[in-house]
């Protein structure tokens, strides 16, 4: 049976990254891992401030899980986290196909079901950066709310 093992990062959990990944892979060595950044709606958006971490702090941690997933020859995805915040030498690892994954995904959250189709805007300021159609930030309600709490001084558009 196929087994998906998904976190998303917070505050509260952002510097164990590399832990997560080890134990994914220990305890469901077939499953398909990933890590998500927060999509900020419902409840996480009224909680918001006790629960976002800035790209720059889960950087550190999120390369180190990228480094045990390369040394284990294993595959990650990463959503919702600006490939552009991650060294480059990363980017190869990133979920690039993830414009295709959003056609056939179900969201569901207290305000609304979509499917399919879901929200893939991405701020004016990427539009024209190099790497912008493969990067899987472009879920509007994660950067709208991100940018409007910490602004873009992170983003190293690439041109």
């Amino acid at each position: 049976m196929p087994i998906s093992v998904k976190t998303i990062v917070l505050k509260q959990n952002y510097e164990q990254l590399p832990d997560f990944v080890r134990f994914a892979y220990d305890t469901f060595p077939s499953a398909w891992t990933s890590i998500h950044g927060l999509i900020m709606r419902g409840q996480a958006n009224d909680n918001k401030d006790q629960l976002v971490v800035k790209y720059e702090d889960m950087k550190l941690h999120l390369e180190e899980a990228l480094d045990v997933v390369i040394e284990r020859k294993k595959n990650l995805g990463v959503f919702v986290i600006p490939s552009c915040t991650v060294d480059p030498y990363y980017w190869k690892y990133l979920s690039i196909n993830w414009r295709e994954l959003t056609q056939t995904m179900i969201y569901i959250s207290p305000e609304e079901t979509v499917y399919g189709n879901l929200d893939v805007s991405q701020p004016e300021y990427c539009s024209d950066c190099l790497i912008s159609s493969h990067c899987s930030w472009a879920w509007e309600s994660a950067w709208k709310e991100y940018t409007a709490m910490f602004g873009m001084q992170e983003l190293k558009k690439i041109t």
